[in-house]
């Protein structure tokens, strides 16, 4: 059930990196954040709030390193 919960979690996040790499007028650091919002929102959702949350950060920190790039 854990793995399940991650998993969504997971995806909602890249689908959301992806519509939000779509939209127009927005750079990439206000991408990352909101995608972040959107993971922090549905991880206090999960069975392991912590390890989401951990998830979560991990993803968006990667998310402004490609910004640099």
């Amino acid at each position: 059930m854990k793995r399940r919960i991650t998993g969504v979690i997971l995806i909602s996040l890249g689908l959301g990196l992806f519509w939000h790499a779509l939209a127009e007028g927005l750079d990439c650091q206000t991408r990352c954040r909101a995608s972040y919002d959107q993971c922090v929102d549905l991880a206090h959702k999960a069975i392991n709030p912590i390890r989401s949350l951990k998830i979560c950060n991990d993803t968006y920190h990667r998310c402004l390193g490609n910004c640099v790039n």
